[in-house]
């Protein structure tokens, strides 16, 4: 049942809700790229700070008392730069038997802030650049929606009155007739022959208890039944390759060692296809798959597991 919502993003956010293959959204991939961009110049600028900053403490550091063991403990730097993240601390030494405060030095205490500044900025811009990284590689990561949704989704949004969001967010899916910066939230782990028997025959797989949209023509499927099949037509399938060219061998069983491994060939090239064409196999579970086939072949034609032969027929092919 559908709940009183008024057209627009309640509407959408619900339609999205109740199907995990409508969550599809912009990924914002040039908009990700001039973020990327800007705060890598950012970054670049920090570093070439750090460049001239490095080269101003090589040229005075004859001249500024503590500069080289500072550049040498991350410490000694702080307590230069008068306290850490802006805390100035009082230090204290010990002359003599007695003890004094240090008069902090304002113009050295200046000299090493700007360093100890530069890399808490540092710090907060690699932060922010590597975060931003990891999730443009994130969104990239994502794939495409699958046809058939996108289709669905473009007929919830675009209805015969128009466009269900108005005003500048007419565009927030950017061109549906064109969709090339749209990513899925649902990866699709759906073999070949599964998207086959859903574009082919999704309606034979109707839930009918699923009918929130009436007055649009979208229907919901179930994914069960679907790979059940899927299950069922590939099990059915590799069961008659194998009885297929079982047969084939037998009723050539008489004849030469050529014909035999010929059909054995042939065979194995059409289960490799066949696996191919409609599993996600990969390469090496596609060559052990392949191998076992063609071992079973093998070994029905050379192991005497055929027919006898006629009486008077050369096993050898030979004569």
């Amino acid at each position: 049942m559908v709940p009183s919502q008024l057209e627009g993003f309640p509407s959408l956010a619900h339609f999205i809700s109740k199907d995990a293959d409508a969550a599809i959204f912009r990924g914002f991939s040039e908009l990700g790229t001039r973020n990327l961009l800007y705060l890598q110049s950012n970054l670049h600028e920090l570093e070439v700070r750090v460049a001239k900053l490095d080269q101003e403490d090589f040229n005075n550091r004859h001249r500024i008392d503590g500069l080289v063991n500072s550049a040498r403990s991350y410490r000694g730097l702080k307590n230069a730069a008068g306290g850490s993240e802006g805390e100035t601390i009082q230090r204290v030494a010990r002359v003599g038997g007695n003890i004094r405060a240090e008069i902090p030095n304002p113009d050295r205490e200046s000299y090493y802030r700007r360093r100890l500044d530069l890399h808490l900025k540092i710090k907060d811009a690699m932060r922010e650049y590597r975060e931003a990284l990891i999730q443009e590689q994130q969104v990239r990561s994502f794939k495409p929606p699958p046809k058939r949704s996108l289709l669905a989704f473009q007929h919830f949004l675009l209805r015969k009155d128009g466009n269900i969001l108005l005003g500048d967010d007419e565009t927030l899916f950017g061109d549906l007739e064109n969709p090339i910066d749209l990513v899925s939230l649902n990866p699709s782990e759906d073999d070949r022959l599964n998207r086959l028997l859903r574009y082919t025959c999704g309606y034979c797989f109707h839930d009918k208890k699923r009918k929130p949209y009436p007055d649009l023509d979208i229907f919901y499927y179930s994914d069960r039944a679907i790979h059940l099949t899927g299950y069922i037509v590939a099990t059915v399938l590799s069961g008659i390759l194998l009885v297929c060219a079982m047969l084939c061998l037998s009723l050539v069983y008489a004849r030469s060692w050529g014909i035999r491994l010929g059909m054995v060939a042939m065979f194995t090239s059409l289960f490799a296809i066949v696996v191919g064409l409609l599993t996600n196999a990969r390469r090496a579970e596609l060559f052990g798959s392949t191998a076992a086939y063609a071992a079973v072949l093998v070994v029905y034609v050379s192991g005497n597991l055929g027919p006898p032969n006629p009486a008077g027929a050369d096993q050898t092919g030979l004569a």
